[in-house]
């Protein structure tokens, strides 16, 4: 191999002097981004308009960090699907001064197809690490990545010539320069995965690394995705914080269960002492991974840890006092096993049980669940394996296994429960039937829903075959599959003899009050709330405009919040994705009007516009949350009329104290007209726990009732003031023991 012959500064004369054809740009200048730039999530290269543009055609001098060709002959990069596509990477020249990757990377690329003649007319087979090479061709983003795409050579003369666009210039031995940075997951995405959606990538750090060669270290294998043989695994570190590993070198093969080196592939829970490759953008969502270019960049740890099988849901709930027995499998193949467990909980306030698993044939296990004697328990567990080398697995690597205990078949309330990260009803793909009184039509907010009961976990959608016969009052009967979409649970059922109308004109339960921040984005209960129809108090239009579509249109959205100078808040939806975005308007007034047709809600309101109620059904869309007024009768205006009452004051219920409290605490609570009163406490499940006061109380007295929670678990609860069995009001505390 040739040593550097030509300084750096001679390098730079030869590229702008006989050979510059096209302006000469260093790899730095098509990748460069402030960190401004960056908060603004403008990370294209400085050198293009848009996503799908394209740069005027320049030159680089770049050394070759990979080659578009291995030993074996294939391509560095391989595609089934683009199989004339031809990929390397390179650094910027000063690298070589600097040692620095930031910015200085980039991905080259072309497209060798049959409109080249001969094959390789650029002659890329012969290029190899180390290589400085004068590359002539454009910018352009590819799957949000900035890569330098080659020209295809030009016309002189009516023929095609191809000199000058790929030119060996001299070089070097990159043995002397470090071949990775360690950099932790961190840098690039922050968070897990759930639903494509909830890692965050990190662009201010993360961006600068961009094609170029890293290396992370202690890393934990959490996922495999196998296709047609092709291999993608999912990493992550000690935070949870999720990385790609992609597949776009085609390496790593499944088919024959092991790398091309002859190594297992690394099961999940497997532990990687370093990992390294190139950076790309893994996705739409803009998650970074990494692209491993052969076997020997993965280092496997040499103590593998257990495998534990999933386990197979045979029963979703079971009967109380019914013991309950897990079988699994476990295994350990560079090791033995010193510990397998079960650990479980009979409530989602208590803490785990550890129970050791025995020992059954070959490499079953099997641990039992006590028989639980509480009607509508909900029943979590998880698995755990450890070897002699002190390595862990534990199973489910997220969330936990769960079933009911249930004296009758399963509810609304038990369908919708759920605490797992991507807020699957445990009951998915079963078919089940419910009741429910149908709180909301396809002819008003486009959907149906049914409710049982009010509260937390008390509403669903259903989905199929003549909803539109469906009223609201009606109380139906309905059997279908538990399904979801779009990150919400609904009951699909397919014929009319799915569904029966067992009575018109019910009456609806009674909208739970709540708070705009419990329901909004990243809200404490948005998913216990789903599909529940819930009322809001005193709240403030604080964004008239808050949701715009990719063509630049408004959707007609509006934010509300209790404070009026909130930045965040509630998203309210007219459902103008659906063309029924004019709310019906009922003429409670008894006037003559005339009605302009309105766009949306941004041109019904105004900024600032209270409202001294807002009622709705609460949506679910891939965790972003959002309330649906179903008419204008669910928006109560403040008209700003003054009215002086003979009889002042309003239903107050006041926070319990203390707060948390270990185990009893007081209420008060005030009524400003005499009423027949009832305050109950419901636990988390919407299950009604006791009731504190079922009495008539007279008018604006001041009244005190202790609630005692010995016999209950710690955990979160409510409790919820009724007057002549209207809904009042509704709030939260919590016993900690």
């Amino acid at each position: 191999m040739k040593k550097l012959v030509l300084t750096l500064v001679a390098l730079s004369s030869l590229a702008l002097g006989a050979y510059a054809q096209y302006p000469v740009k260093s790899v730095y200048e098509t990748q460069f981004r402030s960190e401004a730039d960056l908060l603004a999530k403008k990370d294209l290269s400085p050198l293009i308009a848009t996503q799908d543009s394209y740069s005027d055609t320049i030159s680089i001098v770049a050394v070759v960090l990979e080659a578009p060709y291995q030993a074996d002959g294939k391509r560095t990069y391989y595609s089934s699907s683009s199989p004339t596509i031809v990929r390397f990477n390179v650094a910027d020249t000063t690298f070589l001064r600097t040692r620095d990757f930031a910015w200085n990377c980039i991905n080259v690329a072309t497209d060798l197809d049959s409109s080249f003649t001969p094959k390789d007319p650029l002659k890329l087979g012969q290029l190899e690490p180390g290589m400085i090479v004068k590359l002539t061709g454009r910018v352009r983003e590819f799957l949000k990545s900035t890569q330098f795409e080659l020209l295809k050579g030009r016309k002189e003369g009516g023929v095609t010539v191809y000199t000058n666009i790929v030119e060996v210039i001299d070089q070097v031995d990159l043995s002397e320069y470090p071949k990775t940075i360690s950099l932790p997951i961190a840098t690039f995405n922050v968070g897990t995965w759930v639903n494509n959606v909830t890692t965050t990538q990190q662009l201010v750090t993360g961006e600068p690394y961009e094609s170029a060669p890293v290396s992370l270290t202690n890393v934990t294998v959490t996922g495999l995705i196998k296709n047609n043989g092709e291999a993608e695994i999912f990493i992550q570190d000690g935070s949870n914080n999720v990385f790609a590993v992609d597949n776009q070198a085609n390496r790593f093969r499944s088919d024959q269960g092991l790398w091309p080196s002859g190594k297992p592939i690394a099961p999940v829970n497997a532990r990687l002492d370093s990992i390294q490759g190139y950076i790309s953008t893994y996705n739409s969502n803009g998650m970074y991974g990494i692209n491993p270019i052969n076997s020997d960049w993965v280092f496997v740890a040499p103590n593998m840890p257990p495998t534990i099988s999933t386990w197979t849901k045979s029963r979703k709930y079971y009967a109380p006092n019914e013991a309950t027995t897990i079988t699994f499998s476990v295994g350990d193949n560079d090791g033995t096993l010193t510990k397998v467990a079960m650990n479980y909980r009979t409530s989602i306030s208590d803490d785990f049980t550890e129970v050791l698993a025995v020992k059954g044939t070959g490499n079953d296990y099997s641990a039992i669940i006590p028989a639980v004697t509480e009607d509508s328990a909900f029943v979590e567990f998880y698995l755990t394996a450890t070897d002699n080398g002190n390595s862990t697995t534990r199973q489910p690597t997220v969330d936990n296994y769960a079933f009911w205990v249930l004296t009758d078949a399963p509810s609304i309330g038990t369908i919708q429960f759920s605490r797992r990260s991507d807020t699957e009803s445990l009951f998915k793909g079963d078919t089940l039937t419910v009741e429910g009184v149908v709180t909301s039509t396809r002819r008003l907010i486009g959907d149906v829903y049914l409710q049982n009961g009010t509260g937390p976990w008390s509403g669903i959608q259903i989905f199929g075959a003549r909803t539109d016969s469906f009223e609201v009052g009606d109380l139906v009967r309905v059997t279908g599959t538990v399904d979801e979409f779009s990150g919400k649970t609904q009951i699909r059922y397919f014929t009319t003899a799915d569904f029966t109308v067992l009575d018109r004109g019910v009456p609806l339960p009674a909208a739970t009050p709540v708070a705009s921040s419990d329901i909004m984005n990243g809200g404490s209960l948005s998913e216990a709330f789903e599909s529940v129809l819930v009322s809001l108090a005193n709240v403030y239009v604080i964004n008239t405009n808050s949701n715009i579509a990719t063509d630049g249109k408004s959707r007609g959205e509006i934010l509300v919040s209790e404070n009026e100078s909130a930045i965040s808040g509630l998203t309210i939806d007219d459902k103008a994705n659906r063309n029924n975005h004019i709310l019906p308007f009922i003429n409670t007034l008894n006037v003559d009007y005339t009605l302009t047709k309105a766009d949306s809600l941004k041109d019904l309101f105004t900024l600032g516009q209270k409202f001294e109620t807002l009622s709705g059904i609460v949506d679910a869309f891939f965790l972003s949350y959002s309330l649906q007024p179903r008419d204008s009768a669910d928006f109560g205006f403040n008209s700003g009329i003054s009215v002086r009452d003979e009889n002042p004051g309003a239903f107050e219920l006041s926070q319990n104290y203390p707060n948390p409290f270990n185990p009893s605490t007081t209420i008060r609570f005030r009524v400003p007209v005499t009423s027949t009163v009832t305050i109950e406490v419901f636990n988390l499940l919407g299950q009604r726990v006791t009731t504190l006061v079922n009495k008539q109380i007279a008018a604006n007295t001041n009244q005190v009732v202790t609630f005692n929670g010995a016999g209950l678990s710690s955990g979160l609860y409510f409790y919820q003031l009724k007057a002549d069995n209207r809904v009042m009001a509704t709030r939260k505390m919590m016993m900690i023991k």
